[in-house]
């Protein structure tokens, strides 16, 4: 996965990690589920940095120790499964991009700008 890919998979974890824990506020009504929804959609997210970072040509060692963990707790994260998304990111990312993009557009309350997420697949092109 190139890096401008693997940044728009991480801004996607990163939203779905955002609405995962909305949803928990106000109290949820089920909280055990809740946080352990929670949890998944960390772990997701923390997988997705690890991706990126490796990406970028980070080391083991320097994501291990960034996050904390030991060397082999990094090297063993399990990829998630495919789903609809993932498989729409690596299809078409210039799309997946934008789709993100309105997404940031909605939940923040001030201005990102016309291309939050989808300008970083611009210049990962231009470089």
């Amino acid at each position: 996965m190139d890096e401008a890919v693997a940044r728009v998979a991480l801004s996607y974890e990163a939203c779905q990690l955002a609405e995962t824990a909305g949803a928990a506020v106000p109290a949820a009504v089920e909280e055990l589920a809740a946080a352990r929804a929670v949890l998944q959609a960390t772990d997701r997210y923390v997988d997705a940095v690890v991706a990126f970072a490796r990406s970028r040509g980070e080391s083991w060692q320097q994501i291990a120790a960034a996050l904390g963990r030991s060397e082999e707790s990094i090297r063993c994260v399990v990829q998630p499964a495919d789903d609809w998304w993932r498989t729409h990111l690596l299809q078409d990312p210039d799309e997946a991009a934008v789709d993100l993009d309105d997404w940031v557009g909605r939940h923040l309350d001030c201005d990102p700008g016309p291309a939050p997420v989808s300008g970083v697949l611009g210049r990962q092109a231009t470089v």
